[in-house]
């Protein structure tokens, strides 16, 4: 049996630019339950609220955001939700990956009930053919298009999170004014039919504020007209529900009492399969017990009277469809009211329009929809010459489809149009490069690309005492040649706008550092560690001379590097991670037993990494040990500087620390990568030494361990991935 799919698409009163659009139908059989949820074929019921309130770049703060969330939440939980997540003021990754997480963990059990809901801006563009979500940290398209296109949420990926999930019904609900050409426009909406009548018809609505060109108010107006609506006031025909279509025409109809710079609009998404049902609220009123609704006895829909408030009803969903010329409109106005005062009106119509209805062509058009992954790549149809527009009317047939991104694998395929059909996905791989027969390769990034080299599985053994030997194994998987540099997290921070935990002065202010001055060099009198307010990743030093973009990034937190790694992901499709410690010692060690990968001699060391040597000592003498051997780095060192070890990897002893993945332990450390560590403790092991360590702290065995928001300018990390 097919599955029951209802997504709705409410979009709210935080209005920049919007396009006018509407709905109609219904489709879910609702049963009541005592706490007033309605519950017929649902598993369990979840929700995802975002707020955002504090913008960092450009856009006005809408004071009343928390507020709303907050109401919106009780309302849910009160209503029978399951689980009720927040997510606050996230930034361009935090909110992709919040609804990425929330779908994946809840969007693929057909059972289910999902809402999400986003209070917060909005915006249009491309001739408002284009809509988007605007996260904390994205900056106005008037200050930088090309960053605001990095950083915002496109209504594209919205689309397809919809098309992905197989929850029978999921509402979205954007406290936000924007639109696109996914949904299919109308004039009006239509009467909704009965509760039961379309029991497994699919649908994907949406309903927004207003209409292009009004303004921005910075405390909502539609989330109180919304719970009030939700509460009983939207049910039109008062049969006890709140219907999607129900609710749209009462959003347009009531904030006309309030204000006259929003005009709300409702409307479906352009999917042939996907625009029949309706999502439903049951209101929260008192039950009589003696005429409960249960599993047992379900008892039919109310048909409707001609007492006063059913003539009022029929009055408020006429004045709405009197003006239309869709047949499917009038036809579900005679469903709810087959016997009103409009109904001989609406059948004349209906007639009229029958008879004036032009012969089908021979051969209908059909709609072509390319779904792409990334959202944002470009299509082309090669074999016509009108440029692809999202479901353009086409003759059935085969067309030549082009799909292309910058960084990516153009696709070339032919596909055939025939039947109405769901939209093609063409997913775009990654452009990588193989650099030698061992299966190393080349993540492109333009200047910013870095080498993934492939380290064979094996194992070690691990001393943990006198008399006690651990055996450690890993399999195989990828490590990054060197440490990720600040070229490559420059990248990051230019499309995302992340700003670091020494930048916003989490539990410090700036970064963790030897402070030096004009006066005071490295180890000379006065010079000590300490946090060092302004220092962040972007001017890390400590003599003077800035990084540049190959060297090591330092000054980032364990959170920083959770935030840049979920940006590659994105930004590749692949999943890449820290590395585990077990992954991490192997690596290091490249199958050899000794303190270093090269052996046991100290006074090598300067030839393979850069550490507390000769060069430090030089410029004063208060600094904790040394090692004798002279590296001619003070600070940090470009990657690649030194030799590498036996698997062909760079700075494993020395230059920065090194996050990796595991919660710090005294007894043992995770051989395997475990997702769900990332949020299971505060402390995590850094490990290979650095700069400011002499020999016994760059060793491949030595441990060391940091707080996971700490930040220093000796503190790094490097990539891993899974086979």
């Amino acid at each position: 049996m097919k599955t029951v799919l209802t997504l709705i698409f409410v979009f709210f009163s935080f209005c920049l630019v919007i396009e006018g659009v509407w709905a109609q139908s219904r489709g879910l059989k609702v049963i009541a339950a005592k706490d007033g949820a309605y519950i017929d074929g649902y598993s369990s019921s979840h929700a995802l609220l975002i707020g955002v309130s504090d913008y960092t770049n450009g856009w006005p703060d809408l004071e009343s955001v928390p507020s709303e969330v907050a109401e919106f939440k009780s309302y849910l939980e009160s209503t029978g939700f399951n689980s009720v997540t927040t997510v606050e003021n996230p930034s361009s990754v935090e909110l992709h990956l919040a609804i990425d997480r929330f779908f994946d963990r809840y969007g693929y059990d057909d059972n289910n009930r999902l809402l999400v809901f986003f209070a917060g801006h909005g915006y249009s563009m491309n001739n408002r053919s284009k809509g988007y979500l605007v996260p904390a940290d994205a900056p106005t398209p008037v200050k930088s298009r090309k960053d605001f296109l990095r950083k915002s949420l496109d209504m594209s990926q919205i689309l397809a999170w919809s098309r992905q999930i197989t929850a029978k019904h999921v509402l979205f609900l954007f406290d936000s004014c924007f639109s696109g050409t996914i949904f299919k426009t109308r004039s009006l909406p239509s009467a909704p039919p009965h509760i039961d009548k379309y029991t497994s018809k699919p649908v994907r609505q949406f309903i927004t504020a207003g209409s292009a060109g009004e303004e921005v108010p910075a405390k909502s107006i539609f989330t109180p007209v919304l719970l009030r609506a939700l509460s009983g006031k939207g049910d039109i025909n008062g049969d006890g529900y709140v219907t999607g279509s129900e609710l749209g025409m009462h959003l347009e109809q009531e904030m006309a009492h309030y204000t006259r710079d929003q005009t709300p609009q409702y409307g479906k998404i352009k999917d042939i399969d996907l625009d029949i049902g309706d999502f439903v609220f049951k209101v929260n009123v008192p039950v009589d017990n003696s005429q409960q609704i249960t599993k047992a006895e379900v008892k039919p829909t109310p048909q409707v009277t001609d007492n006063q408030k059913s003539v009022s009803a029929e009055l408020e969903v006429w004045k709405l469809v009197r003006e239309s010329n869709d047949i499917d409109e009038l036809q579900a106005f005679l469903i709810q009211f087959p016997n009103g005062i409009f109904a001989q009106v609406a059948r004349a119509r209906i007639d009229n329009f029958t008879q004036s209805r032009p012969v089908a062509e021979t051969s209908p058009k059909l709609s072509l929809y390319v779904d792409t992954f990334p959202v944002d790549a470009r299509v082309r149809v090669l074999n016509i010459k009108p440029v692809y527009q999202y479901a353009m009317p086409l003759k059935p047939g085969k067309y030549q489809l082009e799909v292309s991104k910058p960084g990516y694998q153009t696709t070339v395929k032919w596909v055939t149009l025939s039947a109405p059909s769901k939209p093609f996905l063409i997913q775009l791989s990654p452009q990588t490069v193989k650099v030698n027969s061992v299966g190393n390769f080349t993540e492109a990034l333009g200047e910013s690309a870095f080498t993934m080299v492939h380290v064979n599985s094996g194992g070690f053994e691990l001393k943990l005492s006198a008399n006690r030997v651990k055996k450690v194994s890993v399999k195989s998987f990828y490590l990054s040649e060197t440490e990720v540099t600040k070229g490559l997290f420059s990248l990051f921070v230019e499309e995302s706008g992340y700003l670091t935990d020494a930048e916003i002065n989490r539990e410090h202010e700036g970064c963790w550092s030897f402070a030096v001055d004009s006066k005071n060099l490295l180890g000379l009198p006065g010079a000590t560690w300490e946090w060092v307010k302004g220092l962040s990743w972007r001017n890390a030093s400590v003599d003077g001379n800035q990084q540049t973009a190959t060297h090591p990034v330092t000054c980032v937190s364990f959170y920083d590097v959770n935030e840049f790694i979920a940006w590659l992901q994105q930004r590749t499709g692949k999943k890449y991670r820290l590395p585990t410690e077990a992954e991490w010692e192997y690596a290091a060690r490249a199958e050899s037993l000794s303190n270093y990968s090269f052996g046991d001699d100290e006074t090598l060391l300067c030839r393979y990494a850069n550490i507390a040597d000769n060069t430090l000592f030089s410029n004063g003498e208060n600094w904790n040990e040394k090692t004798e051997c002279t590296d001619r780095y003070l600070f940090t060192a470009p990657v690649k500087s030194f030799k590498a070890n036996a698997f062909g990897l760079y700075d494993m002893h020395g230059n920065v620390w090194e996050w990796v993945h595991d919660c710090w332990s005294k007894e043992i450390f995770d051989e395997a990568y475990d997702e769900l560590n990332f949020s299971q403790c505060e402390k995590r092991v850094v490990r290979g030494g650095s700069w400011a360590n002499a020999a016994n702290f760059v060793k491949s065995s030595y441990r060391g361990a940091d707080v996971a928001f700490e930040r220093f300018s000796s503190l790094g990390f490097r990539l891993a991935l899974s086979e």
